[in-house]
């Protein structure tokens, strides 16, 4: 649909979806003919033509998924010392969803659900698990997903402080950023948030379906 933003300009049209990080963000045309890309002031960032289902964005890197072979393309938004998480992209390897970290991605492959992370500092994730929604809390470094046969939340990869998701609840939709992370409640669609930072819940009584966090704010 139309995206509304305030303290940044858009481009025009409309979108099937859209991420975004500190001062970057990119969209997927509603039509999935490309990947455009913006910062705060409206000033167009490198994007990426093709047929595009979904991106994830960072400081320094876009990457998508390819409508028809689910392979993801990663690259280069901003000034980054460290470029390895378009250097290391896996290549033939189908995925259903991404997120970026810092300094890594992880995604979660067609073939079988499980994680796969690339770039620098890559955590440890769950192995023999099969997800279906992941997403990174970039100030850690720490990640959760949605298991797909219970769709309650698995996290790891967090120092200091525990990344741990509510025990026993299911969730339709969770979303990252810095050190918490916040999620739609499949009972009853309300909002449960986690991390250091813990994050208003969300007006009480009102129905979500999805959900995104981003810089404090849900």
């Amino acid at each position: 649909g139309q995206i509304s933003c305030w303290s940044t300009t858009p481009p025009p049209g409309t979108f099937m979806a859209i991420d975004g990080y500190s001062s970057r963000f990119c969209g997927v045309y509603s039509d999935a003919s490309e990947v455009t890309c913006w910062n705060f002031n409206g000033t167009s960032l490198p994007g990426r033509s093709g047929s595009f289902i979904d991106v994830a964005v960072n400081a320094s890197h876009a990457c998508a998924i390819d409508s028809v072979s689910g392979f993801v393309s990663c690259w280069v938004t901003g000034m980054n010392d460290n470029l390895q998480i378009a250097a290391l992209t896996p290549v033939g390897v189908a995925f259903t969803s991404i997120a970026l970290g810092s300094d890594h991605a992880c995604g979660i492959r067609a073939l079988d659900g499980q994680l796969q992370c690339w770039g620098s500092a890559v955590p440890v994730v769950p192995q023999g698990v099969a997800y279906e929604q992941v997403t990174i809390a970039v100030q850690f470094q720490a990640g959760c997903a949605i298991r797909a046969s219970t769709r309650t939340v698995d996290c790891w990869g967090a120092v200091g402080v525990p990344l741990t998701a509510p025990i026993g609840v299911a969730f339709d939709s969770i979303s990252a950023s810095g050190n918490s992370v916040c999620g739609v409640r499949s009972a009853d669609g309300g909002v449960s948030c986690w991390g250091s930072l813990v994050l208003a819940a969300g007006p009480s009584g009102v129905v979500f379906t999805d959900i995104w966090v981003r810089g404090g704010t849900v």
